[in-house]
């Protein structure tokens, strides 16, 4: 078949749906992945990779002049691409994606139909596809438990001095500007304290100029070493330290306090010589397990 004939209506229109479709197929594996957070983003961003793609195959297959909805996407947000993708960015561009697939639809019904006996077979097989990445995402979770997540543990603790009811949840970056509110539900605004944990990963040997900030007191520790001591209680502000880190994973603690009003803490740390900003998730790990610093991130390899 000729490229001309490839472009007619009668071959373009079933051929563009079959696109679409699995662009959205695509981006249902990518949101099973990313509703388990034991499981890595970067695994979501392989099948977002593959919805873009196949939003571009879509364009190139019409002779009629239509967005290029691969590079709308781009546009608005983090895509697939050198730059690893954290939770945060893969779940955005997964919402971007299927805004775009929304647009590409009604181009696509308004130029070539509805052609809906492709619409209703091609859309089964979708939830064929969707099942069973989903399904398999949870026989690897359940047999092969992903060995850690990104971001921080952070136990909440209802009481000062690091006592009282415990809660913990996993936070993806530590920049919080709570205010005069709670930092989760059933939980007090004021008279609390919070102890964060991860294994930062440094890429090679390097300077790390850390930056904390907080109102009231914090406490950052790096390999159990006190690194900046902003404890007391006091309006919101900084204070900085420059350390050596040797290439490999690095035990990071952060100890804060509330005593009462505005609430806010944030660590930034600057790599060899750039500026200080909050820590990406893709460079901090939380080992899986029943107590997951217990070897303060010594057995975890680059």
């Amino acid at each position: 078949m000729d490229e001309a004939a490839e472009k007619t209506p009668a071959a373009t229109g079933p051929a563009g749906w079959l696109k679409i479709e699995e662009a959205r197929a695509a981006c249902f594996a990518a949101e099973a992945l990313l509703f388990d957070r034991r499981i890595g983003p970067e695994h979501a961003a392989v099948f977002l990779a593959k919805a873009l793609d196949k939003l571009n195959e879509v364009g190139g297959l019409s002779d009629k002049d239509v967005p290029d909805w691969a590079k709308m996407v781009a546009d608005k947000g983090p895509v697939p691409g050198a730059e690893p993708l954290g939770a945060a960015d893969a779940n955005r561009c997964l919402k971007n994606i299927r805004r775009a697939l929304r647009e590409a639809e009604k181009a696509w019904t308004a130029i070539h139909g509805a052609n809906r006996a492709t619409l209703r077979r091609n859309r089964f097989k979708t939830v064929q596809r969707s099942v069973l990445v989903a399904g398999i995402a949870a026989l690897i979770v359940g047999l092969w438990p992903a060995p850690y997540v990104q971001g921080w543990q952070g136990t909440y603790y209802n009481m000062l001095k690091f006592q009282g009811q415990a809660r913990v949840r996993i936070d993806e970056v530590l920049n919080f500007r709570w205010g005069k509110s709670n930092p989760m539900e059933a939980f007090p605004k004021d008279k609390f304290t919070v102890r964060w944990e991860t294994c930062l990963e440094v890429p090679r040997d390097m300077e790390v100029r850390f930056q904390l900030g907080s109102d009231d007191g914090s406490r950052l520790y790096v390999n159990n070493k006190k690194l900046i001591d902003f404890w007391g209680k006091h309006r919101f502000g900084y204070k900085q330290k420059t350390t050596k880190l040797k290439k490999g994973f690095h035990y990071v603690k952060v100890d804060y306090m509330e005593s009462s009003s505005a609430a806010s803490v944030e660590l930034r740390a600057g790599f060899d010589g750039k500026v200080p900003l909050p820590i990406k998730p893709s460079l901090l790990r939380v080992p899986n397990g029943e107590n997951p610093f217990k070897t303060r991130c010594k057995d975890l390899k680059l």
